[in-house]
């Protein structure tokens, strides 16, 4: 019996204090969220399509912290367009690799003289301009996305009283000079 009033006695403190910290972090709402939000210069990572905010990853549910709404439905309406164009050149890729694979194997082997080897031929250089054409079409549509995404970071930076500093001590890699901007 000692012991589990040892126990609850030892474990009851810390217990109240955790959930009297949630309570504190839950009552505070949105008007303090600013404030744990992190600051600092914000940069957008192209492979994984993550914005980082003073080296921390926003959440998308937070974008709306950071961005006016207009800027927000531009970078939005940036990521789909970079997307969907990735996705156009990705799959005009394919078939401009086998046609120009195929002909450049039919121009080395010395190409067969038969009439279905002219036509295979035919068809690979259809393949190869049909999929130059769509990657074309999908770098048409993901340069102006990927402008527009630049163009939202790029306004969000501008209204940041930040400036760089020249700074020795230490760094990710060891100490030295640090150049932040």
């Amino acid at each position: 019996m000692k012991r589990i009033v040892f126990l609850i006695f030892c474990l009851l403190p810390p217990a109240f204090l955790f959930a009297q910290e949630n309570l504190d972090l839950h009552s505070q709402g949105q008007a303090n969220t600013s404030s744990l939000l992190p600051q600092g210069v914000m940069t957008y990572n192209v492979w994984s399509g993550k914005i980082s905010v003073g080296g921390q990853t926003i959440e998308r549910e937070l974008w709306d912290h950071y961005f006016s709404p207009e800027e927000l439905a531009s970078f939005k309406s940036g990521k789909a367009m970079d997307l969907a164009g990735g996705i156009i050149a990705g799959l005009g890729a394919v078939p401009f690799g086998y046609g120009l694979g195929y002909m450049i194997g039919w121009k080395l082997a010395g190409g067969p003289t038969s009439g279905d080897g002219s036509r295979a031929f035919k068809n690979a250089e259809i393949a190869c301009f049909a999929g130059l054409g769509l990657v074309a079409i999908g770098l048409a549509v993901s340069i102006p996305g990927s402008v527009k995404i630049k163009q939202a970071i790029r306004n969000y930076n501008l209204n940041l009283t930040y400036s760089p500093e020249l700074r020795f001590g230490a760094t990710d890699y060891g100490i030295g000079l640090a150049y932040a901007f």
